[in-house]
């Protein structure tokens, strides 16, 4: 099988590419706009496309286990891989934060429903709550 590599020009535009959105990626770390938290998947996504591009033996051997007939094939597809990694992770990030967000307005309301500390009500539905706090 034949498998059509990378031309110069392209090889070098996509290390450009790599070390531009890596350089991005620090830039925004340093100015506190990302999280290390999150910065992780995109220093690891330059760092892969460097070592893919910059050693054609393993994208070669991708491009064989994968099926592909180029280069920029296999090199698209991983990054629609890479894509869908992210999207699930911002997913369970988002799920994560929503959660804690009803959790604290759940605790919020229960705060803002409490008799201020010292007083007496004659609130049937705060009589308990009293007797519990004077006990």
């Amino acid at each position: 099988m034949d498998m059509d590599m990378m031309t110069p020009r392209q090889t070098l535009f996509t290390l450009a590419l790599a070390f531009i959105l890596l350089a991005f990626v620090v830039e925004l770390v340093r100015r506190r706009r990302l999280r290390e938290e999150y910065s992780w998947l995109w220093v690891i996504a330059s760092v892969v496309v460097v070592v893919l591009v910059g050693y054609p033996p393993l994208l070669a051997a991708i491009i064989a286990a994968s099926g592909a007939s180029k280069a920029t094939t296999t090199i698209f597809m991983l990054s629609i891989t890479f894509l869908a990694v992210v999207s699930v992770h911002m997913s369970t990030k988002l799920t994560e934060n929503k959660s804690k967000t009803k959790r604290l307005a759940q605790k919020m309301a229960l705060l803002a429903a409490r008799p201020p500390a010292g007083t007496q009500t004659s609130d049937a539905r705060n009589v308990g709550f009293a007797e519990a706090t004077e006990a």
